[in-house]
C-alpha cells in the first residue's frame, strides 16, 4: 500500500535544533536537497546509520524547510522546522 509506505517517511525531532534523523527510507538515498520557503535550494549531507539517516542541521537558519530525497526511482519530500 503506497500511502502506508509514504506515511513511514519521517524526520525527528521536529522541530530540529542540531541533528535530524530521517526514518522510513527503504533503500539508498541517491541525492538530497533542502528547500526553504522562499524556494532557495541548499544541501544537507545524510549519512546512513543502520535504518536511520542522520544529518547535521546546526548551521541552518531558523525557519521551515522541505527535505527532498531521491531513493531509487522515487522522490520523497517532507517538511520540517529548524529552531
Amino acid at each position: 500500500d503506497l500511502n502506508r509506505q509514504l506515511s513511514n517517511f519521517t524526520i525527528y525531532p521536529n522541530p530540529v535544533e542540531d541533528d535530524l534523523n530521517v526514518l522510513g527510507v527503504k533503500g539508498e538515498i541517491r541525492n538530497s536537497q533542502l528547500l526553504d520557503m522562499t524556494g532557495r535550494s541548499g544541501s544537507i549531507h545524510l549519512e546512513r546509520r543502520e535504518d536511520v539517516y542522520y544529518g547535521n542541521a546546526k548551521d541552518l537558519s531558523p525557519g521551515v524547510y522541505v527535505l527532498r530525497v531521491v531513493e531509487g526511482n522515487s522522490v520523497r519530500q517532507i517538511k520540517f522546522i529548524k529552531k
